[in-house]
């Protein structure tokens, strides 16, 4: 059993840390686990390179953001492996990382459906709760903007790769969506919402909105892993094409 940390991050180089042990004990027991984690960390090391360049409106409040929402990642992950009680919507994404009928973009969907769709607006309230939520907005909008284009890399990066993955992408529409209805666009409004509803609430009202939520976003999550029968057919095309070694899946990734 991999125990991540001793006492919980408070800080970005601290995150960073905790992820690199993360994913590499994943890909080093050829878990598809180690999809996510490694799309995380290349998205909190964008956070870290950002705020060293001054790219947000406050960095101690973005540093604040990401250590709060890197930890219920981090946490939910240490909770699994250690067969602990964890989200629904965490708990669809790790149990179907058991599955090796899904195609990688299958595990990172899930992996940013549970983390933005529940983990983010909760983040966000917590960090700033009540009216100061609305001074949050442009680096909200910036961390998850950093989601999106890390993950559209990661779909050119399994589309040059698996030829037959680039006419999933056009059946896309070309809006973010790949296996189904998943838009990480709208997932990222919903969890600016989902923040503005917890930053005032109570406590007590909270946890009856996160029951619901929760899910919500993992019956989400399952409609990723079981897209419909035309669908279901083009994503066994292209893990037909893609690589078997997860080894080998996780060094495309990390390039």
């Amino acid at each position: 059993m991999l125990y991540i940390y001793a006492m919980p991050p408070t800080t970005v180089s601290e995150v960073l840390q905790q992820l690199e042990q993360i994913a590499s004990h994943c890909t080093k027991n050829n878990s598809r686990q180690a999809f996510f984690a490694i799309l995380y960390l290349q998205m909190t090391q964008a956070v870290e390179a950002g705020m060293v360049k001054g790219s947000f409106a406050n960095a101690q409040r973005m540093e604040a953001l990401d250590v709060r929402f890197a930890q219920r990642y981090i946490d939910a992950w240490q909770a699994y492996q250690q067969k602990l009680p964890v989200s629904k919507a965490w708990q669809t994404a790790f149990k179907a990382a058991e599955n090796n009928s899904l195609m990688v973009l299958q595990h990172l969907l899930l992996g940013i459906n549970a983390h933005i769709n529940l983990d983010l607006g909760i983040a966000a309230a917590q960090t700033a709760p009540g009216d100061a939520i609305d001074d949050l907005k442009s680096d909200f909008d910036a961390i998850n903007g950093l989601i999106a284009e890390l993950a559209g890399g990661m779909q050119k990066k399994l589309e040059g790769l698996s030829l037959p993955l680039r006419l999933l992408a056009n059946l896309a529409n070309g809006q973010e969506k790949a296996v189904l209805n998943f838009s990480i666009g709208k997932a990222r409004e919903a969890a600016w919402l989902h923040a503005c509803a917890l930053a005032p609430m109570a406590a007590t009202h909270q946890q009856k909105y996160l029951d619901v939520l929760d899910a919500a976003v993992a019956d989400l999550g399952n409609k990723v892993i079981r897209p419909g029968w035309l669908m279901n057919l083009l994503v066994s095309v292209v893990k037909w094409w893609e690589p078997k070694n997860v080894g080998q899946i996780c060094a495309l990734l990390s390039s």
